[in-house]
């Protein structure tokens, strides 16, 4: 699938009669500090890459790619709009002051419980303090509808994530193999600050008595957490309440008193999948020397410097000429800004003409081309070939 990908990005597949290799003069391939990319990257940066859910469904069905729902503190109706609830900027998605959203994705295929720590393990949220993480849970025999969510406790850590009621994976995984459940999709809920009241001109009250202190009631017993396992086979949600990280609707929209400012996401790791949810770059390649002879194209090469793919990710090479291309051999990676750089040498036997490399994020499908030229080597002029012996003359 990859390198197809490459290939029609090289507008077809049609192989040019000649071949190239990719000799990376700089590689970060062997560099730990770089993480490799997941198999697929994505941008979620707008509005239009989610779909709303049916928020009147009593089985309500998580759609592919990502999905949504909001409501505006104070709101008796859920949102319409995204853009209504949250925004998107530089640091990614963020719910509005007085809003929370709910943002939902499949999984690739469902995850048994024996898996699941194959599934976190390698998970992460680049969040703010306010933002829940989750996964959709489902019964084995109907694995597209929602059971229940259950929700991380101190966010999205890999190994390390533990889960509500002080679970670990582990645990997590054991409850859901007893329940007869399986994993099949996660969840981002992003919980706005609380709206500023209107600043008005009424003067500020004068501070009246304090009352003396009552005495305080004796503790009541412990009430079990809502949100621990147990809790939550006893009070089965409904609806869209089975996707949120309280017992209720409301209770889990209702503002928050102390929530920082950056209640968002800016990208999120699961699946062997990164989202992110920052503006989507346009990636761009260049080369110092655009045309070269044969003899050059086929020794020094053309040197390329690139941008806009995805940290960590393989980048392929092609090679176009008209409506005809091929994938080259070898390929480079992207730093950890997604920069590229390296060299594209022509073998012997190269040909004269007007090609264009084609550059393709084997994970993120960000494309970037630049044109070149080889044109032929400089003719060399005869060198005279002396004539042994005497010359004669007639006549």
């Amino acid at each position: 699938m990859l390198r197809s990908r490459i290939a029609a990005a090289a507008v077809g597949a049609t192989v040019l009669g000649v071949t190239a290799a990719l000799v990376p003069t700089v590689s970060n391939a062997a560099d730990d500090s770089v993480a490799p990319a997941t198999s697929v990257v994505t941008w979620a940066d707008s509005a239009a890459d989610f779909t709303a859910i049916d928020t009147d469904s009593s089985t309500p069905a998580i759609p592919a790619g990502w999905s949504w729902l909001g409501i505006q503190q104070g709101g008796s109706d859920y949102a319409t709009s995204l853009d209504q609830v949250a925004s998107f900027g530089a640091d990614g998605v963020t719910a509005k002051d007085g809003s929370a959203v709910l943002l939902l994705h499949p999984l690739q295929s469902t995850v048994a419980p024996n898996a699941l720590a194959g599934l976190i393990d390698d998970a992460a949220a680049n969040a703010g303090g306010d933002t829940e993480v989750g996964l959709l849970v489902a019964k084995a025999s109907s694995p597209t509808l929602v059971e229940e969510t259950v929700y991380t406790t101190g966010g999205l850590q890999g190994a390390d994530t533990v889960w509500a009621g002080g679970e670990s994976t582990d645990e997590l995984a054991t409850q859901l193999q007893a329940d007869g459940d399986v994993v099949f999709g996660y969840a981002v809920v992003l919980n706005g600050a609380a709206a500023t009241p209107p600043a008005t001109d009424e003067p500020t009250p004068a501070p009246t008595e304090t009352p003396a202190p009552t005495e305080t009631p004796a503790p009541s017993e412990t009430t079990a957490p809502t949100n621990t396992p147990a809790a939550r086979s006893a009070a089965p949600e409904q609806g869209v309440e089975k996707l949120l990280p309280q017992a209720s609707a409301a209770s889990t929209f209702a503002a928050r008193a102390a929530v920082p400012a950056d209640s968002g996401i800016a990208d999120l790791v699961i699946d062997d999948s990164t989202t992110y949810f920052t503006p989507q770059p346009t990636a761009a390649v260049s080369s110092t020397s655009l045309s070269l002879t044969v003899s050059q194209a086929t020794s020094t090469g053309f040197p390329v410097t690139g941008s806009g793919f995805a940290p960590g990710e393989t980048v392929g090479v092609a090679l176009a000429q008209g409506q005809s291309g091929t994938e080259l051999p070898g390929t480079l990676t992207a730093d950890a800004d997604g920069n590229i750089t390296g060299t594209v040498v022509l073998p012997a036997g190269a040909t004269a003409g007007a090609w264009t490399l084609v550059f393709v994020g084997t994970s993120s499908a960000q494309t970037a081309s630049v044109a070149i030229t080889v044109t032929a080597d400089p003719a060399v002029a005869p060198v005279a070939t002396p004539v042994s012996g005497r010359a004669t003359f007639t006549g």
